[in-house]
């Protein structure tokens, strides 16, 4: 490897920085030709996606300055990437964005494959599993809010956080069935979730 690209290497290690943990913190992209989801923080590394105006997305809690752009982790649709911070407004409470609580989420049946889990919530508690590890979860409910339409809902409990989406049309990827809800899932040891709810 080349002195040069150490250096630009130890560099960049060195502008990595963690931001006040709030991974379900959502963005909304203001680019009116949309956003590249990027696999690293680079506007020349392939994109995984373009997001239209107002996709939802979470952040990982990380960010990375790289020449005169800050870059933000993020994790959408199944997959952790990059997006350039400048065309995105945070948002971390979504009580400025609607109303403070969310209807959708207290009775709904969620799930995913690849690894299989699953996750119930029943009014104001939340049991699930993640056949991966062989854990099991239950928490109460601590928040529960969502935006105005009711199209996006983030629920807190303990150490689980969710972001649940109306899409309308989720794949479980294994079947035929769509379900309505899409639903993001941060475990305690920062790792994602991602599957479908009904």
């Amino acid at each position: 490897m080349h002195l040069s690209t150490l250096i630009t290497a130890a560099a960049l290690t060195l502008l990595t920085s963690t931001v006040q943990a709030a991974p379900f913190s959502i963005y909304q992209v203001n680019a009116s030709d949309g956003l590249n989801l990027r696999d690293a923080p680079s506007a020349s590394a392939s994109a995984q996606y373009n997001l239209p105006k107002g996709t939802q997305l979470i952040s990982t809690g990380t960010e990375k300055v790289v020449g005169n752009s800050t870059w933000i982790a993020v994790h959408f649709n199944n997959f952790n990437g990059w997006v350039n911070k400048k065309y995105l407004t945070p948002s971390t409470n979504l009580d400025r964005l609607g109303v403070t609580a969310s209807k959708v989420t207290e009775h709904l049946q969620c799930g995913g494959t690849e690894p299989f889990w699953s996750f119930k919530f029943n009014g104001k508690t939340v049991q699930g599993d993640n056949l991966a590890n062989d854990t099991k979860y239950r928490a109460t409910v601590t928040k529960r809010t969502a935006t105005r339409d009711q199209k996006t809902s983030v629920v807190e409990a303990g150490k689980l956080a969710f972001l649940i989406q109306k899409t309308g049309q989720c794949s479980d990827g294994m079947s035929d069935t769509i379900y309505p809800y899409a639903i993001d899932v941060l475990l305690p040891n920062n790792t994602f979730l991602s599957g479908c709810c009904r």
